[in-house]
């Protein structure tokens, strides 16, 4: 704070007409910067929001991704039983007919 006053006193002793014209510019800058800085806040928040919207959608994907190596790890033997059909569990005669055309 005594910097900015021995600076002030400064200029008033070097070029006082120098002074008066950056003070009533100063309400006008200071205007401009508080209408801006609201603006900023704004789009600040706004950006935030799409960035977790992005990290939501890219956690689901890599989550989905996970899901399908774990079913995939199994080994195709247990992919097949999970549709209902391999050694364990075979498909019911009425379909064996029915693909063979009897049916």
């Amino acid at each position: 704070m005594i910097t900015i006053v021995v600076f002030v006193t400064l200029l008033v002793l070097l070029d006082p007409a120098l002074v008066l014209v950056a003070c009533t510019v100063l309400p006008a800058l200071a205007a401009v910067t508080v209408l801006d800085a609201g603006r900023g806040r704004r789009a600040q928040e706004h950006i935030r929001e799409r960035t977790s919207e992005l990290t939501s959608t890219a956690e689901e994907s890599l989550s989905a991704i996970a899901a399908v190596k774990a079913f995939a790890d199994l080994g195709p033997s247990a992919q097949v039983a999970s549709r209902g059909r391999g050694p364990n569990n075979p498909p019911s005669l009425f379909w064996r007919a029915r693909r063979l055309g009897k049916a």
